[in-house]
């Protein structure tokens, strides 16, 4: 028990040491949170809660903190995506509601990576929830070449 409670601590001492100016500091934190892989339903937490308590116009750090311990590539990465998998389109629409509309663009931006990443339920129902607070959310995400003609009609 505690060496978890040391590792979530040295873990969100990381995650509070991100700022805007720092973003690259986001790959050092997910090499932090693949060696602490044993414990990576807590590092996920952490991340999730790291986000909720940022400021709106500061929670794209910690989608992108998520972003970056999905994608990266390591042998672990397909624990933190059945992970988050788990808890996206709670903590996506939680983000959404509260973002204005640039930083709503950026979150699009960043979901439409996601596609060979996350399951397409898990996607559907993102996009669903993400349509039912503003329709001007897709609920399908056209080829990326359209995709600028479709926020400029969307929103």
């Amino acid at each position: 028990m505690c060496e978890l409670l040391s590792v979530v601590d040295r873990f969100n001492a990381e995650l509070n040491r991100i700022t805007p100016e720092k973003r690259d500091e986001i790959r050092h934190i997910t090499k932090v949170a693949y060696d602490f892989a044993p414990f990576a339903v807590c590092i996920m937490k952490s991340i999730i809660n790291f986000t909720r308590k940022l400021f709106v116009d500061k929670k794209l750090i910690g989608i992108y903190m998520m972003d970056s311990s999905i994608k990266c590539p390591h042998e672990v990465v397909s624990e933190y995506r059945r992970l988050f998998d788990k808890e996206l389109v709670n903590l996506i629409s939680e983000t959404f509601q509260q973002m204005n509309f640039e930083l709503r663009l950026s979150l699009y931006a960043c979901r439409r990576t996601w596609k060979s990443i996350f399951s397409d339920s898990t996607l559907e129902r993102l996009n669903r929830h993400i349509n039912a607070i503003d329709p001007a959310w897709p609920q399908q995400f056209l080829p990326r070449e359209r995709c600028s003609v479709l926020l400029v009609v969307l929103f």
